[in-house]
């Protein structure tokens, strides 16, 4: 399962026109992450599923070429266990990843899968800021993930917290780089992992 996310790219001060410009290059960001993910989960023999949100009749997601959900309403943990729970609850193994993990591959997906088929009850790929980028299962999760503390930077050490203590978790090596900023987009950039945006785009990280 892939999750659609929102990029959080804004604008800072700046006139309208200038506004307009780095909020399309936010969404091309988010555009070019949700297709260089699809490549990779299309390598893995599983089922994919894109869940968007507030709905998934954005045209980015019905382009996608693959079956959409909307995810349900509440927090990110809330709406991550509901759709992981909607595969384990029926006894297949499931795996959900953010769109932002700008070097998730085919082999971190595999390798996920490959635990959970093991002795894995549940899985975590961290990322570069403190969440996480990858997160299976193969049961239920229990309580919704309820307590974390999302966008703190405490994200994976808290899931990891709570899954622990329903299972065996393998955490999987190394942090992938999560895309929520300008320099983390540049950063995917000198890794050439995403296209540069054309036309003299930007993204630019809004005023606080």
């Amino acid at each position: 399962t892939a999750r659609h996310s929102t990029a959080r790219h804004s604008t800072a001060q700046c006139g309208p026109a200038q506004r307009c410009a780095a909020q399309r290059g936010a969404a091309r960001v988010q555009q070019a992450l949700l297709r260089r993910l699809l490549d990779e989960c299309r390598q893995i023999d599983a089922r994919i599923l894109l869940a968007g949100a507030p709905d998934s009749r954005h045209p980015a997601l019905r382009r996608a070429g693959v079956p959409t959900a909307t995810q349900v309403r509440g927090n990110l943990g809330r709406r991550m266990c509901h759709h992981l729970n909607a595969v384990t609850a029926h006894g297949s193994a499931a795996v959900l990843l953010g769109t932002d993990g700008a070097d998730l591959s085919a082999s971190h997906i595999q390798r996920a899968l490959d635990q959970l088929a093991d002795s894995a009850d549940f899985v975590l790929q961290p990322s570069n800021d403190g969440g996480y980028v990858l997160i299976g299962a193969r049961k239920p999760i229990r309580g919704a993930l309820a307590g974390v503390d999302w966008s703190s930077g405490r994200e994976a050490r808290q899931t990891a917290a709570q899954l622990r203590r329903q299972g065996q978790l393998s955490l999987l090596p190394g942090r992938c780089l999560d895309v929520d900023w300008p320099e983390d987009y540049r950063c995917a950039r000198r890794r050439d992992l995403l296209p540069p945006l054309p036309g003299g785009q930007r993204v630019t990280r809004p005023t606080r």
